[in-house]
């Protein structure tokens, strides 16, 4: 049982949303205006589009919403499932996020270590939130056989959720490299589908565990398959990127200028 209202609950995870959303944007404007780079207001644009899929990731996780109330009624359907508002704003907080550090990290070349060192931020904190949605504020569950559940939350899904996003912010680094100015909008169908599809890829097995009709001793295997899926996709995007040692120059061979 929740610890407050859903209600409540329902008013935190819609503030929260907005106040992520709008600073997001802000962002995303500062990037543009000081930096030249428009890609974080296209990923923020991106994600909106997104939560048109968003109950293919509910159906993927197999996670539950509970009836909507006044505050946020549904306002979207899809695979028989309803989305309330309140998911609407959440969206770029954890899909352009993730997406948007990944291509600044293969853009500007970070160090290997300041990826990881990222990433697993960027997962420790959607856990914890995690945590707070589906214990304390009740907004959604998760249902079936379930791998590696901890307190209600799924650092499983978690994992796969960053990772997605990881992935779609690399494949807009690669496909954006002949792409300027408006030319970037035409990414926005990709953003608004490829969530789902990569969180396919990076998170098949613990969907096989969920929705499969497999033994209950196989579950966590499975859920701990997902998590290597996972760090197999996020090591071939960091050997993208730097190590920890400054780059060598290429070693010149040198040659004697014989007189005459």
């Amino acid at each position: 049982m929740p610890a407050i209202s859903q209600t409540a609950g329902t008013a935190i995870g819609l503030a929260l949303g907005i106040v992520s959303a709008i600073a997001l944007t802000v962002w995303g404007v500062y990037e543009w205006r000081r930096k030249g780079r428009c890609q974080l207001l296209i990923m923020v644009a991106g994600s909106c589009i997104g939560f048109l899929t968003s109950p293919g990731l509910d159906l993927v996780a197999h996670a539950e919403l509970p009836p909507p109330v006044a505050l946020s009624p549904n306002v979207h359907r899809l695979f028989e499932l309803d989305e309330p508002l309140w998911v609407f704003p959440t969206y770029p907080l954890f899909l352009a996020l993730p997406a948007y550090l990944t291509f600044v990290a293969l853009d500007e070349q970070w160090p290997r270590r300041k990826l990881w060192i990222s990433t697993a931020t960027l997962i420790a904190s959607d856990f914890i939130g995690e945590i707070f949605l589906v214990r304390v504020a009740g907004l959604y569950r998760y249902a079936g056989q379930q791998p590696l559940l901890v307190f209600g939350a799924s650092p499983m899904w978690e994992t796969v959720y960053v990772t997605a996003s990881m992935l779609m912010g690399a494949l807009l680094h690669l496909l954006g490299r002949r792409l300027h100015g408006a030319s970037w909008l035409l990414t926005l169908p990709v953003i608004g589908s490829g969530f789902m599809g990569f969180m396919v890829v990076a998170g098949w097995p613990g969907m096989i565990a969920v929705h499969g009709e497999v033994p209950r001793p196989m579950v966590p295997v499975l859920g701990l398959a997902s998590l290597a899926c996972c760090a197999a996709i996020l090591y071939m995007i960091s050997l993208h990127l730097r190590g920890s040692e400054p780059l060598r120059a290429p070693t010149a061979t040198a040659h004697t200028a014989e007189p005459g």
